[in-house]
């Protein structure tokens, strides 16, 4: 898990300004109360730079830092938690 504060995601204590995910990821966004929205994915190439998550070359999602909200573009919704999960592999 990693959290996003200050330009920086950061991972056990380490700090990064870019991340790319090497595994297929399911992402989907959760309000104040933990209810989630629909679930994205599986994304086999996603990466995020600057507060800013691209999704199979497109931008997804960016931090928005005045409202401190996730900006998700498909469905322009904004929303305080983004959960980014490694997609279910089938056996």
């Amino acid at each position: 898990m990693a959290r996003y504060r200050n330009h920086f995601w950061e991972v056990q204590e380490r700090h990064f300004t870019r991340y790319d995910c090497l595994d297929s990821a399911s992402i989907h966004f959760e309000d104040i109360a933990g209810d989630p929205s629909e679930s994205f994915g599986p994304v086999v190439r996603f990466w995020g730079a600057d507060g800013a998550l691209y999704a199979e070359r497109n931008l997804f999602a960016k931090f928005m830092e005045e409202s401190q909200l996730w900006h998700c573009y498909p469905t322009d919704t904004y929303w305080p938690i983004m959960v980014i999960t490694q997609a279910d592999r089938a056996d």
